[in-house]
C-alpha cells in the first residue's frame, strides 16, 4: 500500500512513456481488493482515495491534457457550432456535469477532430465517465496536485494567450480613447486575471505578468497616452525651449530614443505634457510613466 501510495503521488510529473503503465494498473487492482473486506471507515476512505488516484493515472496516460488543450481552445474560439448549446466551462460542477452528460457527442466531435486518434478512441464510454468525474469533482487539496486543477487552470490558456497576442498589435501612438477594441481587450485581460486568480496552478509571477498587462491596456485609454500621442502628432513649436524638445522626437520609432524620453528625460516630459495638455494628463505621471517605461519603451533599449 506505501508502495502504490508512493508511486501515484508522484505520477502526474512523468511523462506517459515513463510510467510503468502494467505494474501501476496491478498495484492499483490488487490494493483496491485487498482493502474491500475491511468495513472500517479509515480503509472505505482509503479505497476512495486509491480509486481515484488511479483513474487519474490511467487519464494521464491516455493523452487527455493535451486533448482538453485543444478542446478548450475550440471552445474559446467557437470553433463548433454545437458547444453553445452546453456550459463546458461553468464552475457550478453540478452543471459542468450536465454539460458534459448531455453534451457528451458535442464534446467527442470536438474530439475527434482536434486530438489524437489514441485519445478520442479512449474517451469513449466507458471511459468518458472517468473523464467526467475528473472533470466534474474537486478532490478539495491543498496540494493542487490533481488533474483537476491542472483542467481547471487550462481553461485559462486561450484566453492568456489571446491577451497576449493581442497586446503586440496594440500602438500607443495611434491609439484612440474609448476604441471599442481596447475596451474589449481590456475586458478580456480582466476576465483572463480573474481566472488566473482563482486557478492555483498559476503561481505569483505569472498573475503580476497578467495584472501589468491589463494595467498597460487601461493605460492606453487615458489622457496620458491621449497628451504623448497630441505631442508626437502635432510638435508644439511653442515648447521647443524644453531641452526634450531640442534632442528627442516624441514620434521617433527608435526604441532607445522613446525610452530615454520616459527615463532621463522625464522630469522635461512631464513639464512638457503639464504645459501643453494640462494637470489631467500628469495627474499620476511617475506611476504612468514607469509603467510605460519598464513594460513597454524600455525592454529592448
Amino acid at each position: 500500500m506505501e508502495e502504490l501510495e508512493g508511486k501515484l503521488e508522484f505520477f502526474q510529473f512523468l511523462k506517459p512513456y515513463q510510467l510503468q503503465h502494467e505494474e501501476l494498473a496491478t498495484l492499483c487492482e490488487e490494493t483496491t481488493k485487498c482493502l474491500e473486506p475491511l468495513k472500517c471507515p479509515a480503509a472505505q476512505e482509503a479505497i476512495d482515495v486509491f480509486e481515484a488516484a488511479c483513474k487519474n493515472w490511467e487519464l494521464a496516460n491516455s493523452e487527455l491534457m493535451p486533448c482538453m488543450e485543444h478542446f478548450y481552445n475550440a471552445l474559446y474560439y467557437e470553433k463548433y457550432r454545437c458547444a453553445k448549446d452546453y456550459d463546458f466551462l461553468t464552475k457550478d460542477l453540478i452543471k459542468r456535469r450536465e454539460a458534459f452528460t448531455y453534451g457528451q457527442s458535442c464534446f467527442q466531435e470536438i474530439a475527434q477532430n482536434e486530438c489524437s486518434e489514441t485519445v478520442s478512441d479512449y474517451l469513449k464510454s466507458p471511459n468518458y465517465a472517468k473523464a467526467v468525474d475528473v472533470l466534474c469533482v474537486n478532490p478539495n487539496r491543498t496540494s493542487c496536485q490533481s488533474l483537476f486543477y491542472e483542467l481547471e487552470g487550462m481553461q485559462c490558456k486561450p484566453m492568456s494567450e489571446d491577451v497576449r497576442s493581442r497586446m503586440k498589435k496594440l500602438s500607443f501612438q495611434t491609439v484612440k480613447r474609448g476604441d471599442p477594441e481596447l475596451i474589449s481587450l481590456l475586458q478580456l485581460c480582466n476576465y483572463t486575471k480573474e481566472c488566473l486568480k482563482t486557478n492555483c496552478v498559476f503561481g505569483e509571477d505569472e498573475f503580476k505578468s497578467l495584472s501589468s498587462d491589463c494595467q498597460l491596456i487601461e493605460l492606453a485609454d487615458t489622457d496620458f497616452i491621449e497628451c504623448i500621442q497630441k505631442l508626437a502628432n502635432e510638435k508644439p513649436k511653442n515648447l521647443s525651449w524644453l531641452e526634450c524638445f531640442k534632442d528627442h522626437d516624441f514620434s521617433t520609432k527608435d526604441e532607445a530614443a522613446k525610452c530615454a524620453l520616459f527615463k532621463e528625460q522625464k522630469g522635461c516630459v512631464k513639464v512638457a505634457m503639464k504645459a501643453f495638455c494640462g494637470d489631467g494628463a500628469v495627474k499620476d505621471f511617475d506611476r504612468d510613466a514607469e509603467l510605460l517605461r519598464s513594460t513597454f519603451l524600455c525592454q529592448n533599449a
